[in-house]
């Protein structure tokens, strides 16, 4: 797709900025690419857990071209568990909506002073508020957007919805 999403919390800036082709190449996957953006863009010391921090979500070059087993994304970010890198893959639809909607990667920046989401449909992007689904489960987040986003009517679309739930909410974090 050879496009980054950025969508800075803070500021409540969205801005789409081109994947150079020697970057996609030396950067491959969405590994790499998580790797060349945290490690060029995060400063030395930041708090994992502070408005410095950025997730980078990110897929392959495969994702979305119809080739088996290949709708993996990653999430990545400075671990507040390790205090370096910490990175969860998943599989689903997400990797493949991304990529539909013309990016490799989201990144996002910042932090909102109340809880929100973002909506991409495409190439339109949003931040809408999210307080009202603040503490439910992750299901019932799920099924709060598609209502939200009125697909209440519409069943032959497929979101995909990523969201951090009660746990996230409360920075939970392993024990070590």
């Amino acid at each position: 797709m050879n496009r980054i999403l950025r969508v800075n919390l803070s500021s409540a800036r969205i801005s789409k900025e081109a994947l150079s082709e020697t970057d996609a190449k030396k950067y491959l996957g969405g590994r790499g690419l998580a790797v060349k953006i945290l490690f060029g863009e995060l400063k030395r010391g930041i708090d994992p857990l502070g408005s410095e921090n950025k997730l980078v979500y990110a897929t392959g070059p495969l994702g979305a071209s119809g080739f088996p087993l290949n709708s993996r994304w990653l999430v990545a970010a400075k671990s507040p568990l390790t205090g370096i890198w910490g990175e969860a893959t998943c599989g689903g639809s997400f990797a493949i909506q991304l990529k539909r909607a013309g990016y490799d990667a989201l990144v996002v920046e910042g932090k909102s002073n109340s809880p929100v989401y973002i909506n991409i449909l495409d190439d339109d992007v949003q931040i809408k508020d999210a307080a009202r689904m603040w503490g439910q489960t992750t299901l019932d987040n799920e099924i709060a957007l598609a209502h939200d986003i009125g697909l209440k009517e519409r069943k032959d679309d497929n979101p995909s919805v990523v969201n951090i739930g009660p746990a996230g909410e409360n920075l939970a974090q392993p024990e070590n």
